[in-house]
């Protein structure tokens, strides 16, 4: 039933909803880039220099966040978050698994994953030669 309205809607008059509609039927994804460090500034830069083009930042550019980590690590003197996981050792004391477990302490916190910047490759492609290099410099990142 979803897809017989995003059928229709690929004949719409709004020229957005058609082609955000067509992309999903015919499979046109998005591409992306993955970002190591990405600061308000880069992304404002980056938004700024697409609709500068003349592409719309809210609609041809999406950028994931890794932002909700599984496990909340120990830091001694902080309090507790609720998704610590204490351990009862042999001395009846808790302790967080973090300082028992070599794995635990080894995933935890160091590395939360990198952002991804979606955009329309071939709108992208398109305006290249007309952003500013050190926008191009982060659409041409190999992923």
């Amino acid at each position: 039933m979803i897809q017989t309205a995003f059928l229709q809607w690929t004949d719409e008059k709004d020229q957005l909803l058609s082609e955000l509609c067509g992309r999903f039927m015919h499979r046109k994804l998005y591409k992306y880039v993955e970002i190591d460090n990405l600061d308000q500034g880069s992304i404002d830069a980056i938004r700024q220099a697409v609709q500068a083009v003349g592409l719309h930042p809210d609609y041809d550019l999406e950028i994931d966040f890794p932002t909700d980590l599984p496990y909340d690590e120990f830091h001694p003197g902080a309090p507790q978050s609720e998704k610590q996981i204490l351990l009862l050792d042999r001395y009846d004391g808790l302790r967080e698994i973090s300082e028992v477990s070599e794995i635990v302490r080894s995933i935890s916190g160091i590395h939360q994953g990198r952002c991804h910047l979606y955009y329309p490759e071939e709108k992208i492609s398109q305006v290249l030669n007309a952003l500013p290099d050190t926008v191009v410099k982060i659409f041409r990142q190999p992923n």
